[in-house]
């Protein structure tokens, strides 16, 4: 038996991931005149989070588009927030569902703060 050393992966990362997965599994019980509107969105809009993650993560620090691409991943957050208000509203899912995304996306949010924030005081940036 081979034993596969995995990296620690950034906590944005792993939560942003927990999140696409969610969204995922709950949106497979949406009704199906939500599939390409809402659910195929949200579905897209967790990709493109944790590709801007994983993108920003992979360029130096002190590099612009690092900065990009966490500043993408804030935008891509409310995306997804708003959304999945949007589709609670239409009742493509339902209001418990919207509460957990919306926990997430404020778990995700408030990592990816303390990553920037990391990254600023690491390159001598002052709040």
């Amino acid at each position: 038996m081979v034993k596969i050393r995995k990296k620690s992966e950034l906590s944005v990362i792993t939560n942003a991931k927990k999140l696409a997965n969610y969204v995922i599994t709950i949106t497979e019980k949406s009704p199906k005149k939500f599939r390409y509107s809402f659910v195929l969105k949200l579905h897209n809009l967790c990709i493109d989070l944790i590709e801007n993650l994983y993108l920003s993560n992979s360029i130096k620090l002190g590099d612009e588009r690092r900065r990009d691409y966490q500043l993408k991943s804030f935008t891509t957050l409310k995306l997804i927030d708003s959304i999945s208000l949007m589709a609670y509203e239409s009742k493509c899912i339902l209001f418990k569902q919207y509460e957990l995304i919306s926990e997430k996306v404020y778990d995700c949010d408030r990592l990816l703060k303390t990553w920037v924030l990391s990254d600023d005081k690491r390159i001598g940036i002052k709040q």
